[in-house]
């Protein structure tokens, strides 16, 4: 027998005004759709393979895992985020990178939101994560709009937002609430005429005869993972450790909606010797391989690096972390 009293949908909802996040129930169907619209574009090969194989092909889930037997609705979250500054000391004085919104401690906010819904909820329903596109299944589930960029967005917090997405067995339109919804995915009316984010993309990744973004192109997508520089990307194109800002942070949409917050770790003067030893450098036009041997990336130092990288909630970023702090250094 499920408790009485309040309903769930409306505890959950209060939960999410207090935080200040954005809630929103879509129906299931949803999850089908989505993989179905990108089973299609594959099949029509808008995607581009080297970055289907790296960022879809295997990324994903739709059904629902643990003891979520049967999915009646898809709760979505937009949570609003800053971006932040991560510290390194060089021999020539700090040097501030940027990181974008959404990458720090981003699983441990989604984990985090599960488990105060379970506590909310208690042991009459089910909410687990969703493994499905978070961004394809808010469009969906009339959460966001997307921009030209094909960043998501939300009137309070722009493109500044963190999407979380849980599987449930709970529908609140059975107990008096909103029905899960299904809908076509929305575009923002004021990018119809605008071109701003497309003119300042560094990498022409946002085309003008399609609305699909080129993600092969997108610089997020070259420094998230192991690929090579291109040959046709400029330097200057490189303006945060990971990921890429000059999109939304021209777009009206999100005028004096940014704010940034510092880390709380420095990375010493050896520490970032130890990194940028192990990035690709940029001479003469050129990318070639560092002057100093690459390392293992092992002994304390390392060690350290991977400490400070996971107590500020960039764990896993030694990866690439070389790579992309030399192309923001000067010289």
């Amino acid at each position: 027998m499920h408790r009485e009293g309040k309903r769930v949908h409306e505890v959950i909802e209060a939960w999410a005004a207090k935080r200040g996040f954005a809630p929103a129930w879509g129906h299931p169907d949803v999850l089908e759709q989505v993989r179905c619209d990108i089973a299609e574009r594959q099949r029509n090969r808008e995607f581009d393979p080297v970055f289907y194989e790296n960022a879809l092909s295997k990324a994903f889930s739709y059904g629902p895992k643990g003891p979520v037997e049967e999915v009646k609705s898809v709760l979505l979250l937009a949570i609003p985020r800053p971006a932040h500054s991560l510290l390194f000391e060089t021999e020539q004085g700090l040097l501030r990178a940027a990181v974008p919104p959404t990458y720090v401690s981003n699983e441990s906010i989604s984990n985090r939101c599960l488990q105060e819904i379970r506590a909310l909820v208690g042991p009459d329903y089910h909410f687990e994560e969703m493994g499905a596109p978070k961004k394809s299944v808010a469009a969906r589930a009339g959460l966001i709009s997307y921009g030209r960029n094909n960043i998501t967005y939300t009137p309070q917090f722009g493109s500044y937002l963190q999407l979380a997405g849980f599987l449930t067995d709970f529908d609140p339109s059975e107990h008096g609430g909103p029905p899960p919804s299904f809908q076509e995915p929305r575009v923002m009316d004021r990018c119809e005429n605008c071109h701003i984010c497309r003119n300042a993309c560094p990498s022409g990744a946002i085309a003008e005869d399609r609305f699909l973004l080129h993600a092969e192109m997108c610089l997020t997508f070259l420094n998230e993972y192991h690929v090579p520089w291109p040959a046709w990307l400029p330097r200057g194109a490189h303006n945060c450790i990971v990921g890429c800002m000059k999109c939304q942070q021209c777009c009206p949409a999100n005028k004096d909606l940014l704010t940034t917050v510092e880390l709380p770790e420095t990375f010493t003067v050896e520490e970032t010797r130890a990194i940028l030893a192990e990035g690709e450098a940029w001479i003469d036009g050129t990318v070639v391989r560092p002057p100093v041997p690459k390392t293992s990336r092992t002994g304390p130092v390392w060690d350290e690096i991977r400490a400070k990288l996971e107590r500020v909630g960039l764990p896993g970023m030694d990866d690439v972390i070389g790579r992309n702090l030399r192309v923001l250094t000067p010289g």
